[in-house]
């Protein structure tokens, strides 16, 4: 059975041979899992989104979470975002800085190079409007993962499903 295939003889997670994605919070937890684990490969969607708050309301007086910075034991990371992530855009800039083979190369995802090339990037983003239905506080970052919010060409094709999602798992 698919169970076997991914526990050794002592009934544990081959944590190396599996693929993590998160989305939003999600990419906070899958980071932590490829810092501290060897996995296949991680995903990052909309994030990691992590830092330290120091009680107030202002990005610029937030401190960065210190437990990204380091050695990871994942190497094959990649990550996707929106450009206009609202809230939380440079934050997740910023969080970019740490995670491994980050080498301040970032796809910029737009309508003359919908097709990715093989380029050694890691990290994207888009500026892509979400499609009409705006029922998301946040329909930007939920565009990114979120089907019925992700752009679409003349065919009614998910953008993203065409090109980019489909890299990340390359």
């Amino acid at each position: 059975s698919e169970y076997y295939e991914l526990v050794n003889k002592n009934n544990e997670l081959k944590f190396n041979q599996m693929i993590f994605s998160g989305h939003s919070q999600g990419s906070g937890h899958v980071t932590y899992l490829a810092k501290y684990h060897k996995l296949s490969k991680v995903i990052l969607i909309s994030g990691p989104q992590e830092y330290i708050s120091n009680n107030t309301n202002s990005i610029a007086s937030t401190t960065y979470s210190s437990w990204l910075s380091g050695e990871y034991k994942t190497s094959d990371i990649k990550a996707f975002k929106h450009i206009d992530e609202e809230l939380t855009s440079a934050l997740i800039d910023q969080n970019w800085l740490f995670l491994p083979n980050f080498n301040n190369k970032i796809f910029h995802l737009t309508e003359d190079n919908l097709l990715l090339n093989g380029d050694d990037y890691n990290y994207f983003t888009s500026n892509f409007n979400p499609s009409k239905y705006r029922v998301s506080m946040r329909p930007n970052h939920n565009s990114t993962v979120s089907d019925f919010l992700t752009p679409r060409d003349i065919n009614n094709n998910s953008i993203y499903s065409l090109t980019i999602w489909l890299w990340l798992l390359s």
